[in-house]
């Protein structure tokens, strides 16, 4: 007696098998139904940050909230530009204000002495890796920009407006 497996829906002598029925009532009611975003909106912002009348490069912008708003963070491409996101990429920022840091991390001191005999990149046959701890990476801007209480930026992102925050740091 050969038995066979068909998975295709079946009437078996006019009615129904009740695995298919079944099968066929969660796809329709899970298929459709996925989870609701009950992320809160979000407003696209973006502008360029200079520094010294130049654009500011691989620097990190975050919109740190003085409400209830998540944070948002962009970075600098090579001409300052940034765009912001907090949940998807490039999706903006809360409405509301914000005060506003710029960080900008430098390599860790090349005169250290971890560092100080030449570098792997560099192919030199006197590289001496660094031992211990990783350094901590030092932001390169002057220290009023990374702290938010005394950045003195903010920014006010409106809701169906075009939020475009430039930033002119001082050196």
């Amino acid at each position: 007696m050969r038995q066979s497996y068909e998975v295709i829906v079946m009437k078996q002598s006019g009615v129904y098998q009740p695995g298919v029925l079944l099968l066929a009532f969660l796809i329709l009611i899970v298929g459709g139904c996925g989870p609701k975003s009950t992320r809160p909106p979000t407003h696209k912002v973006s502008g360029v940050v200079t520094l010294g009348g130049r654009p500011l490069e691989a620097a990190v912008v975050t919109f740190r909230p003085t409400a209830n708003q998540q944070p948002a963070n962009g970075i600098t491409n090579a001409e300052g530009r940034y765009a912001l996101t907090t949940f998807s990429r490039g999706d903006g920022a809360m409405a509301g204000a914000f005060q506003v840091t710029v960080v900008k991390y430098g390599r860790p001191d090349q005169n250290s002495k971890a560092g100080s005999s030449g570098s792997a990149s560099d192919g030199e046959e006197n590289y001496v890796p660094v031992m211990g701890p990783t350094p901590e990476p030092k932001n390169i801007l002057p220290r009023k920009y990374a702290d938010a209480s005394s950045s003195c930026i903010s920014a006010e992102v409106q809701a169906g407006q075009e939020n475009t925050f430039d930033f002119v740091l001082d050196e």
